[in-house]
Parts: C-alpha cells; structure tokens; sequence
C-alpha cells in the first residue's frame, strides 16, 4: 500500500529530537548553599561554576517520553495517507500538433516524463491517452504503461500549420468525463479552460528560413520566386544554394537584418523539372529547404465554330488561360462552345457552353429583378448592371438544370449535368445585351472552363503547402491510386496505396519533398511541397510554463484514504506531556 503525506513540511518537527538530545547532554550550573558545617568537610578543590557543560548522555524515562511526543507530532503533522487500492487516475495528454513544436522535441520530452512521473503516484493505477490536436490522427497511446507512452512520444512528429485547438480539447474532455485530469503540451502560451494543466517547453530562438514560393510561367521561360525572412530578434548572414538532382550550385550569402525579409529569384534550367533551394540551417529545420516543381496545368481542348458570330468573343476569352488549345478542328475536344436558337433545344452531348441566338429587333430592356442562385460558379458575383434587350427564351427545364440567374420568371443562365456531362446554357443573346461589357460573365466562364480542367482525368505538376490538399482527378471505377512521397532528406520513398473514392483527402506530405500520385500506370500529379507558415516560424512569443505541484496534491488526496487514528494519537501526546510534567515534578521534590 503506498504511504503520501498531504504536509511534507511537518517533517520539520524531527529537528526537535536533536534538540531534545542536546538539552539532555547539558549539566545545570552548580549552586552554591551555605551552610554552618563546612568545617566538617575536606578541603577540596572549589568546582567549576562558569556555566552549563556537555556531559554524557544519560538514559533516563524523561527522555524517551520527550522524543515519543516529537514523533508521535510529526506523524500528525505530516498527514499521512494511503494511496486507495482501487484508485484509477485517466490522464490524457494533449500535444500541439503545430510544427513549432519540432524545434523543441528534446525538451517537451525530458519536461513531460518528469510531470508525467509526478502524477504517477497520484493514484495507484493510472490509465495514459496520448492524442495530438488535430483529431485526424487518432490515439497515439492508450493503456497503463508509462514507458511505451514515452515510446509513442518519441515516433510522433508535428506535422500541422496554424490550426483550431477547440475538437482536440473537447474529445479530451468526453473522455474523462470530469473524473480525470487533462495535460496541454504547447510551446506557446495558449488560452485553455480552467480544468486543463498547461504545459509549455518553448522559449525565444532566432530563425531564418524560406516563407513563400511563387511561380511564374510564361511563353519563354518559367521564372521562380521565394522569400526568405528573419523572424529573430537579432542580424542574420546566411549562405543559400541551389541542388538539382545531380548538381548543387555556387552559394551565394543574404545578410538580413532582424523581421527583415528579400526575394530571391531565378529561372528554370533548361531540361530541369524540379530542384530544391537551400538556406543553412538553425534550430527550427522545416523552412531552411525549399523544393519547386515546374507547373504544369492539364492541355484543355475547346472546340467551336470559326464561323460563329461569337467566335471573336470565344478567342478573347481564351486567350486569358494557360495550357488551353482553341481549335475549331480539334477532334477530341474536352469542351465545345456551341449556338443555338429559340427554335432550338441545347446540344447536350459533351461538356461546354451553349449561348442562345435571338434574332429580335426588340430594343426596350428587360424588367424584373436579377436574382443570383447560391452556387459556388455565381460567388461574389455582380449581375445587376446586366441589360438585357431581347426576351430570353422561355425553356422548359429539367430535373438536370440548375438554374443560377433569374429575371422576374426567366431563366437567363442554367447548369444542366448529369454524371459525365455538364453544360453551361447562357440563355439570352450576348449581342442584345451589355454582357460582353460585364466582368461577371467573363468571370464565370473562367470558373467553369476551370471546374471542368479540374475533372479532366490527366497529368499536371504544381507547388503546394505542407499538407495543403492536392485536388486529383481519378477513374472512381478504376484500380487504386498509388501516393508516393520522399522528402528531401532522405531518398527512402513512402508509399502507398487508397481506394478511388478517397481522393478527396489527398494532402501534400507535411515536410518538404516531392510527392507523385498514380493511377496504374497513369499519372495524375507531380508536386511539390513546402513549408510556409509564418506564424509557425515566428518563435518570438514562445515561452517555457510548467504546472505547479497544487494539482499533483489535489489528485492524491482524492486518491488517498486518511490516517483515521489520529484522534488517539493526539490523545496519547497529551497523555505523555502529562507524565513528563509528572516526573519533572517529582524530580524537583526528590532533589529539594
């Protein structure tokens, strides 16, 4: 049975034995009696009157009474209790899943086991879950063993940007359902409620690094641009470079000076996809490296009409996009841009956009108020400075139409899909109206040619954010996607292997490298992935809090079974201050 004690300072009380045993070794001073007989008494040398003395300890009945009293006090002083056979203690840890983090994984390891020690004993069994901040990741560690949660801790890396800590702390609080005890491990201050300990193993680094890529493409070359800052409190000089697969470049050397930030920039070699930046490193590893892919949208094709009457309209537009191929000839279009009249129905038989011609000489604008549908292709959209002179035609709908705007009763712009096609209608004559003047159908011509290269089942490159979704396209009937990954550290690659139907969840790797995804033997995208959070790279606010030992006492007397004889110890004191009281007296009476 294991013994605590609620008032570790009543040990103090031993320092009476010493002293008790100190006043036993002191002989009292001599006094002098006169008396009428001293002729009777042999001349003997006067004794030494000066002051008390040490002698030899003497055992007598006085002293062991005295040192029972002192430890008989102490015991009721120091509130001894005992640990409750059944008590259970549920401790889940929560850790900041925040890439900070990585900068102090030897501190928050040396820091937690200690605290993790102390509550240890507060209860005779204690239950251990280890979870993250980000819920996705599921329990790292549950069960009784200390050291295999310690193991647990050693295999996690932080792998998250700036993110809400509100999901992780409410499935920590289901799970002791008020009857347990909740760890936050941050290196930052954070605002917790007041039932959750707050561990923090941060504290102020100086950290330079990469915080921003950008590439640009045009007809000649592809140009990059990265931005390098210095969050520290002090100058930094720093050497950077250049490594393709087979070669490392010059270094050149930046000098920065404290929340200074500069752009670096280049051209893509020629023959070169892909090559990684490099920045010495310091404390904090994620932003001294950053990889860039060469961009590579997917080749949409557009076909239609040369002889259209919009067929100026239609080369304006597309001219805008990049990796587009306009060409009234092209056989395997993606897209088609087509007429029709109010005689006609729309042609819906591939993806594209149907515009209706109205041969009217109707020149009094339309009446009714423009409404725009809640739809993700009329976001933010402006349709109110819309004139519209001709009457659009009165189409009867579908249950595969959208319609996303109205006028009074008609519909001007519909979306009618079905699972392999979509087509946008425009459903009233752009040469009756001021719609080629108005951004907002440009725009939304924009967003659907975009959706539609989205869902184009091909092969594009691209740079990405640490664990920023990568958007695919895939065969949902097709075999599994194969995700490939290494990064730039190591030229171990991961993989592995998901069915068609979570795509959705593909996510760049969380640290720098380069990530392939296939489907058998198609691929589907080549990326690239950096870091560029700065406010996970800005260690100025970091701070060091460690949890006071209050909590550690609550959590064992909850756990704790009481020391219920203390009635008859305090009893027994009195009882032998009394009979110490009693022999001191006899004793003045015997020597009197």
């Amino acid at each position: 049975m294991d013994l605590t004690f609620g008032n570790p300072w009543g040990f103090l009380t031993l320092i009476g034995i010493p002293i008790i045993l100190l006043i036993h070794c002191l002989q009292r001073n001599y006094h002098e009696i006169p008396t009428s007989t001293l002729f009777l008494l042999p001349q003997t040398e006067p004794p030494d009157i000066s002051g008390r003395r040490v002698t030899r300890l003497r055992n007598s009945l006085n002293l062991w009474l005295q040192l029972l009293i002192v430890l008989l006090l102490t015991w009721l002083l120091i509130q001894p209790m005992w640990l409750r056979s059944d008590s259970v203690l549920k401790a889940v840890i929560i850790l900041d899943n925040s890439v900070s983090m990585a900068a102090f994984k030897d501190e928050l390891e040396d820091r937690l086991n200690q605290r993790l020690s102390e509550l240890k004993n507060t209860a005779s069994k204690t239950e251990w879950i280890l979870i993250t901040s980000d819920i996705n990741q599921g329990t790292l560690y549950s069960g009784y063993d200390l050291n295999k949660l310690h193991q647990s801790l050693k295999k996690w890396t932080p792998s998250q940007g700036h993110h809400d800590l509100l999901p992780a702390i409410n499935l920590a609080q289901n799970m002791i359902r008020q009857k347990g005890h909740i760890i936050f491990v941050s290196d930052h201050k954070q605002s917790l409620p007041v039932n959750i300990e707050h561990l923090s193993v941060g504290y102020p680094i100086d950290n330079c690094g990469f915080t921003g890529l950008k590439v640009d493409r045009n007809e000649e070359a592809v140009k990059w641009n990265v931005l390098v800052k210095n969050y520290g409190q002090t100058p930094q000089k720093r050497n950077w470079w250049i490594e393709t697969k087979n070669q490392k470049q010059k270094k050149n050397t930046i000098q920065l000076n404290p929340g200074e930030s500069m752009t670096l920039s280049g051209f893509f070699p020629t023959g070169i996809d892909q090559f990684v930046l490099y920045v010495e490193p310091d404390r904090f590893t994620l932003d001294d490296r950053c990889p860039v892919m060469r961009p590579k949208s997917k080749q949409l094709g557009i076909k239609f009409n040369s002889d259209s009457p919009l067929a100026s309209f239609y080369q304006k537009v597309l001219t805008v996009f990049q990796d587009i191929n306009p060409n009234h000839a092209l056989i395997d279009s993606d897209l088609t841009f087509t007429e029709f009249q109010s005689n006609e129905t729309p042609e819906f038989i591939q993806n594209g956009v149907s515009f209706l011609i109205e041969h009217s000489t109707n020149t009094l604008p339309m009446t009714g108020t423009i409404i725009a549908e809640n739809h993700p292709l009329m976001e933010d959209l402006n349709w109110q400075s819309l004139i519209i002179n001709a009457e659009p035609l009165n189409m009867n709908t579908t249950k595969n139409d959208q319609i996303l705007l109205w006028q009074g009763k008609r519909p001007l712009i519909l979306l009618r899909s079905d699972d392999s096609i979509q087509r946008l209608i425009i459903n009233f004559d752009l040469h009756h109206s001021n719609a080629l003047k108005t951004p907002a159908l440009v725009i939304l011509l924009h967003r659907f040619i975009e959706s539609s290269r989205d869902k184009k089942v091909a092969a594009e490159s691209g740079n990405y954010e640490l664990s920023q979704l990568a958007r695919i396209a895939c065969d949902p009937d097709g075999r599994e996607i194969i995700y490939n990954s290494n990064t730039v550290d190591s030229e171990a690659a991961k993989e592995t292997a998901f069915r068609p139907s979570k795509q959705t969840l593909l996510r760049a790797p969380a640290y720098p490298g380069f990530f392939t995804v296939k489907q058998g033997n198609k691929t589907l995208l080549n990326g690239a992935s950096s870091f560029a959070d700065v406010r996970e790279a800005n260690f100025k606010k970091a701070v060091s809090i460690y949890p006071s030992a209050e909590k550690v006492k609550t959590l064992t007397i909850q756990n704790s079974r009481h020391e219920t004889l203390w009635p008859i110890w305090a009893l027994l004191i009195l009882g032998l201050l009394l009979g110490n009281y009693s022999l001191k007296q006899e004793q003045k009476i015997f020597s009197g």
